[in-house]
């Protein structure tokens, strides 16, 4: 606050000095971006993109901690009592503490334990079994107080139990770790506030969204832990109880999601710090921020690139046994590539195999039909583009047998029409022929250069007195597959 003392003169009296205060608040922390995953997703992904920075600064723990000591938080001097904190898990230890004063008698604590679960010091230990979830900033308070003690995650009573046990404790109070073996909180921890008083969920909530300014009633502490560097932290309360760094707890950059009064997001207009999107289109998307003294910043733009989902298509095909595939693959998004399984849908039919890795295509194998029917093979196709996986589509493949052919040899008295049944392995084969003379002279035969099903009908004369011989080579054809000539 600036305070301008202004004397007015007119005609050259002086009236009255008056006072005129012009307070200036604190401007929005810059606000930054981030996504739980990459920027650059699928064509309908569901995706979160949160708004972060309003938190500043933060403390990363690993055996450090910081040390309070003027301030006892023992339910002698604080008989009611809510302690918050933001706080990031990242790995496990006995009992890791969050804020606590306790000297070996579970004294006041809220601990993050190898359990895997939030525990409180109320004079004993108590195992909530809330889950401290790895890797998650989670807003966390216990509020003590003589008729009981409750457990808040984000702003949310989720744990009660009976008052605590009578204790005392003279090591102040530690924040990142405690006074006993195991006691050190692996992870970053931020926002730290002690109220004495039992806090409402909405005071939570609120706190736990926008911050606190440091003028709230019943404000005993609140570590913002905005420094980033030195060794010592500032109490923003106005108790001015600076905490002091110690055995090197790391200085970092929070995103723990607080800080901000609002949020008003673009495209979409939603107005909280995350957001969920699943855009079809590369979108831009950024926020403006406002803190609690109504003053905003906005964010630079995260361009989210949308990948289009491919869709597929291939023709079906038939094959003659022995003979590849070529079955082309084709996709709406250019630079796709493929994988498949294969499965027979009839008959016996050998030479098929899966593809685990993307492949341009096409699908080339040589498949072997073994029975006298005709085989099918079913492909199911993945089609894939940039990471995006499309849906499958099938295409069959028909594999035809190859005929084969036989016939009895015929005698006949010339002039009279032959008869010669021909034989296949495959219903429905046709025939062609060609015919020669063996031996003397015989007219009547001829070729048969377009598929019959026969006989051999054809009327020979013999014009010599000797048995003269015509041979037909004769090609059986099924379903376009040639077999071998007999």
């Amino acid at each position: 606050v600036v305070r301008y003392t202004v004397t007015p003169t007119a005609n050259g009296c002086n009236g009255s000095a008056f006072t005129v205060d012009v307070t200036v608040n604190p401007a929005a922390a810059p606000v930054s971006l981030v996504t739980a995953t990459s920027s650059s997703v699928c064509a309908g992904t569901n995706m979160s993109i949160s708004a972060t920075g309003g938190a500043g600064n933060a403390l990363s723990f690993v055996g450090g901690r910081v040390q309070i000591s003027s301030f006892n938080i023992s339910p002698t001097v604080y008989p009611t009592l809510t302690a918050s904190a933001w706080a990031y898990r990242t790995g496990p230890s006995s009992f890791g503490a969050i804020i606590t004063n306790d000297d070996g008698g579970y004294d006041r604590g809220i601990l993050a334990a190898s359990d895997g679960n939030y525990h409180i010091f109320a004079g004993r230990d108590i195992n909530t079994g809330i889950p401290a979830v790895i890797n998650t900033w989670e807003f966390v308070s216990v509020t003590w107080s003589p008729s009981g003690i409750t457990f808040y995650k984000n702003g949310v009573s989720v744990f009660t139990t009976t008052p605590e046990t009578a204790s005392s404790s003279s090591i102040g109070t530690r924040i990142g770790s405690s006074n006993t073996v195991g006691g050190d909180f692996i992870g970053t921890i931020d926002q730290v506030s002690v109220f004495s008083s039992a806090r409402t969920a909405i005071q939570l909530q609120n706190e736990m969204n926008n911050g606190l300014t440091g003028s709230e009633t019943s404000l005993q502490a609140f570590y913002r832990f905005n420094e980033g560097t030195g060794t010592t932290t500032a109490d923003a309360s106005p108790n001015a109880r600076t905490g002091t760094l110690v055995s090197a707890p790391t200085w970092t950059t929070s995103s723990a999601p607080t800080g901000f009064a609002s949020y008003a997001w673009s495209p979409g207009n939603q107005t909280t710090p995350v957001i969920s999107v699943s855009p079809t289109t590369s979108t831009n998307y950024s926020v403006q921020v406002t803190n609690s003294f109504s003053c905003s910043a906005t964010s630079s733009a995260l361009n989210v690139t949308v990948n289009p989902i491919p869709v597929g298509s291939a023709s079906a095909q038939t094959r003659c046994t022995g003979v590849a595939t070529s079955v082309a693959l084709n996709s709406t998004v250019s630079g796709t590539t493929y994988t498949w399984t294969a499965a027979v849908q009839s008959g016996t039919v050998t030479g098929f195999s899966n593809q685990t890795t993307g492949v341009t295509g096409p699908i080339a194998q040589t498949l072997t039909n073994t029975t006298a029917t005709v085989g099918v093979v079913r492909y199911t196709i993945t089609p894939t583009a940039s990471s995006c996986a499309g849906m499958p589509f099938t295409v069959d493949v028909s594999v035809n047998p190859i005929p084969t052919g036989s016939a009895t040899a015929q005698a006949r008295c010339t002039g009279v029409a032959t008869s010669v049944a021909l034989n296949s392995t495959v219903s429905g084969t046709t025939f062609t022929w060609t015919a020669a003379l063996q031996s003397g002279t015989i007219t009547g035969f001829s070729n048969q250069t377009t598929g019959v099903a026969g006989p051999i009908a054809q009327t020979l004369t013999n014009t010599t007195s000797n048995v003269d011989v015509v041979r037909y080579t004769v090609t059986p054809t099924a379903n376009g597959c040639n077999g071998s000539a007999f």
